[in-house]
This record gives structure tokens, C-alpha cells and sequence, in this order.
């Protein structure tokens, strides 16, 4: 059994959506960007703030690589995670992307709460978080086992992920 890995823009819904995918499956769960605050002693805002992005990407890395040891478990990744580790996760795990609009984001985003969108004024936010969808988005498709519009209700997400690994694992 592979890890379940869950790929998608920040504020996508990867940790709410993966959680309940694991806890439907009987799988441990894990959110890497939970991982590195616990093992880094601060927010991913603050390690962005005070080390830089590239201190956060080899943190970033490191655990990752930690997590997809852990299998048969289910992972949230952090929304930059294929930059440096797209490799490593779709060689072992089954890759979700959950795919979801930058207005649907922002509507539910907390100001401030994603580091790369951090400091902008509103008007500007939805241009930023567009502008990251277009330069990841085909490392997102490249890497996507299975790809989930997550427009909907998360009830609605969660049953959308666990059909198509019942079909996939047909």
C-alpha cells in the first residue's frame, strides 16, 4: 500500500480534505507544513520572516522525505512541495491534486497566513495567488495521479478522493 499524497495551492483544502481521507481509510496522517513549525519551533510565517524561503524549502525536503518513509499513511503537502520534491513524491506515493479557484481560496484564505501571499494589499492577493497557480500548475498536473475539483462542500471533496482510489486500486 502507497502513501496518499496531496498536492494543490495554498488554501486549496489539502490538510482539511486529507485528514478526513485518512481517518475514512484507517491511515495515519500527517501535514507537512505541521511537521516543520513542530520541529523548526516556529510558524511558517516566522521561518519565512527570519531564515528566508530557501532555509524553509531545505527544512521542507528534509521532512518530507521523513513522512514518505511513514507508509501507508496519508500527507498534506505544502503548497511549493513539488518545487524540490516532485520526484521523490510520485515515486512513492499515489498523487492527489486538489485542484480549486483563487477566488474560492481567498474567500476562505486567513489574511497573512500564506507566506508567499503575506504583505499584499487585497486587491493585489488574487493577482499573486493567480500568478502562483500558472507557474505551478503544470508541475501540479505533471505529478497527479488523480486530479479533485474541490469546489464543493468538503464532505463533497472527501467522497470525490475516495471513489477514485477505489478505481484506481481496481
Amino acid at each position: 500500500m502507497k502513501n496518499i499524497a496531496f498536492i494543490g495551492l495554498p488554501g486549496c483544502g489539502k490538510t482539511t480534505v486529507s485528514q478526513k481521507v485518512a481517518a475514512a481509510l484507517g491511515r495515519a496522517w500527517y501535514d507537512s507544513d505541521l511537521e516543520i513549525e513542530t520541529r523548526a519551533g516556529m510558524s511558517i510565517p516566522q521561518i519565512f520572516a527570519e531564515k528566508g524561503e530557501e532555509y524553509f524549502r531545505s527544512l521542507e525536503s528534509q521532512c518530507i522525505a521523513g513522512l514518505i518513509a511513514k507508509e501507508p499513511a496519508v500527507i498534506a503537502l505544502g503548497g511549493g512541495a513539488v518545487l524540490r520534491n516532485g520526484g521523490l513524491i510520485k515515486d512513492n506515493a499515489i498523487v492527489i491534486y486538489l485542484s480549486r479557484d483563487a477566488k474560492s481560496i481567498l474567500a476562505t484564505l486567513p489574511p497573512g497566513s500564506r507566506p508567499l501571499l503575506a504583505g499584499k494589499p487585497p486587491e493585489e492577493t488574487l493577482a499573486a495567488l493567480q500568478a502562483l497557480y500558472e507557474q505551478r500548475r503544470q508541475l501540479y498536473e505533471s505529478l497527479q495521479d488523480i486530479k479533485i475539483d474541490n469546489e464543493g462542500s468538503i464532505e463533497e471533496a472527501v467522497e470525490k478522493v475516495l471513489n477514485a482510489l477505489e478505481i484506481l486500486e481496481a
